[in-house]
């Protein structure tokens, strides 16, 4: 489910009970970088492939095994941003 434009909640098994909040922050101006976060609420197994559309980059993917609780992903270089 989408919570903004740059923001959504993931759900496995019932939309009332959400599983993954994930959002992208855009550290262009300061950084050079696009942000992916992911905050997990869940021991279920997980794959996030996550696509660069502007540059057509490469994908990343985040993984975490099924019966470990899911760590945050604070990923601060995930990105590089487009060239002015």
């Amino acid at each position: 489910m989408k919570l903004d434009e740059r923001s959504g909640r993931f759900w496995f098994f019932d939309p009332r009970n959400p599983e993954l909040l994930v959002k992208v922050i855009d550290g262009c101006e300061t950084f050079g970088r696009w942000w992916f976060f992911v905050a997990g609420l869940t021991d279920v197994g997980v794959d996030i492939d996550v696509n660069d559309l502007v540059l057509a980059g490469p994908t990343r993917t985040y993984s975490r095994p099924r019966g470990v609780p899911f760590a945050p992903i604070l990923d601060t270089d995930a990105f590089v941003c487009a060239l002015p």
